[in-house]
């Protein structure tokens, strides 16, 4: 009798370990799975601000070009590069609801996310 409750209780010491190395490894695959997540937005994010950079860049150029047609290229040239200071100042001032909360909310949803409990 003894040495079956022992038995018993070793089976279940084992299946214990068992459970939590298995616990551990899913701990591991989400964190890996919400890091790569954050990574790739991140990536993607970098890759939009550059191209976005380009754009602006070129349709700076195309504005000079056509304010040159109306004004002296001095002018013209300082009228460009005021529309594109106050872009950027009007992004300044509203980074927190344009880029700031949209983050937030994103790493937040990648890192609490619920995840459904699995049926068994």
């Amino acid at each position: 009798m003894k040495s079956d409750f022992t038995a018993q209780v070793k089976a279940l010491f084992q299946l214990a370990k068992r459970y939590l190395t298995l616990q551990i490894d899913v701990a591991r695959f989400s964190l890996a799975e919400r890091i790569t997540l954050l990574l790739g937005g991140l990536a993607i994010g970098l890759i939009g601000v550059m191209a976005g950079s380009i754009l602006v860049l070129f349709l700076a150029f195309t504005a000079r070009d056509l304010f040159r047609t109306l004004m002296s290229p001095a002018l013209a040239n300082l009228c460009v590069a005021g529309c594109v200071v106050l872009i950027f100042a009007i992004i300044f001032m509203l980074r927190k609801p344009l880029i700031l909360n949209p983050i937030s909310r994103l790493v937040s949803k990648i890192i609490f996310r619920n995840e459904p409990e699995s049926k068994h």
